[in-house]
């Protein structure tokens, strides 16, 4: 039976991944630079792997949610059920991860915006987990890019595409989308207060 830790997820184990599989190679490549880390069913991304996706919107107002074109197989070997935009999050990832070198522990509970990806069941055939493995994979995002979301009605789903990285920016490859699921807004959504006129003398 797969055990429950206090508070988080299932313990992952290897029995439960294909250690051939292209989400997992694609995952390792990047916790073995320090660029990603597990906790729980949380699967957390630094900015280095957070630069291979891109979020914008469609012609028709849609969300989009980009994946660099060398990533797509790997990213898309797991059936990824639902999105979210998380909006001033507290991240619970230490050290320099997601601060960076010159941030420093006193920047590690930083409060900021993500893009996470949800995956009901990440077993593989033939897997010993005896119940559905559920995954999120997270992404830190530049804070103030989901705030053109801010009194919008809220979008309900995100459309998936392709995206070719172009001197350092995310350009749409014109290729069929990959995909459509549900999304969620999480987090402070709130209206900002309105600013004051200054008084007059």
């Amino acid at each position: 039976m797969q055990k429950r830790r206090k508070g988080k997820g299932p313990a992952l184990s290897p029995d439960q991944f294909a250690l051939d599989h292209p989400f997992l190679r694609w995952y390792a490549a990047y916790h073995k630079r320090k660029a990603a880390r597990c906790v729980g069913a949380d699967l957390f991304l630094g900015e280095l792997a957070a630069r291979r996706f891109s979020i914008g919107v469609d012609d028709d107002k849609m969300p989009l949610f980009g994946i660099a074109e060398d990533d797509v197989e790997a990213v898309t070997a797991l059936p990824w059920t639902s999105a979210a935009f998380l909006r001033r999050v507290k991240g619970p990832v230490l050290g320099d991860f997601i601060a960076g070198p010159a941030g420093g522990a006193d920047r590690a509970a930083e409060v900021r915006d993500w893009i996470a990806l949800s995956c009901k069941d990440a077993r593989i055939e033939g897997g010993r987990s005896e119940g559905p493995v559920g995954i999120r994979l997270w992404l830190p995002t530049t804070r103030g890019l989901l705030d053109g979301w801010i009194g919008a009605p809220a979008p309900q789903t995100v459309r998936i595409i392709e995206a070719a990285i172009r001197h350092g920016k995310p350009e749409r490859t014109g290729k069929p989308p990959l995909g459509l699921i549900p999304l969620s807004l999480r987090g402070a959504w709130e209206q900002p207060p309105a600013e004051k006129p200054a008084a007059k003398d």
